[in-house]
């Protein structure tokens, strides 16, 4: 739970961080994913990967609890940005949660188990030299894509090299 509880608290800090910039919610969308794929594909933590596995192949007892506790109001964090796009006219989408777990389920399994693939064709395909660099815009372009309204175009917002910078600071 130490692990989460820290995780929780640093992706807290980091919403409130882009919160505080008063950013539009596609900015403040890419603020978020980028703070989550940099967390997770250039700072990972092995312990939060071995507990999982652990968790697993016990039958997920303690990860239940877990993913109500933790996983959940992150998921919904994320939800409410998108909510405020969607009642902004950003973005346009019907079940935003749903576009949340798919994001987030696609980088966990790709930044916990893409390491494991090491030395097979499979991690050449998906991996080659930019990993971190290619599924931070694989992600980011399903994100907008799946959100931009009919007939609008939406595009992938820049993030300051101040609001890069911080974020590291903080994942690292």
């Amino acid at each position: 739970n130490w692990i989460f509880n820290q995780r929780l608290k640093m992706f807290d800090d980091l919403y409130l961080y882009a919160e505080s910039l008063q950013l539009d919610p596609p900015d403040h969308l890419n603020v978020i994913i980028y703070s989550i794929i940099r967390q997770n594909m250039v700072h990972p933590d092995p312990d939060l990967s071995r507990f999982i596995v652990i968790e697993m192949a016990a039958g997920y007892d303690e990860i239940k609890s877990i993913l109500d506790r933790f996983a959940l109001p992150f998921m919904d964090r994320i939800k409410t940005i998108i909510d405020r796009g969607i009642e902004k006219g950003f973005f346009e989408h019907d079940d935003p949660i749903f576009l949340v777990f798919d994001i987030l389920s696609t980088l966990a399994f790709y930044s916990h188990d893409i390491e494991n693939l090491q030395g097979t064709k499979m991690y050449e395909t998906l991996a080659g030299n930019n990993k971190s660099e290619r599924i931070q815009n694989y992600i980011l372009k399903s994100i907008f894509k799946s959100l931009r309204p009919e007939n609008k175009k939406l595009d992938i917002p820049e993030i300051p090299e101040e609001v890069a910078a911080y974020i590291e600071k903080m994942i690292q």
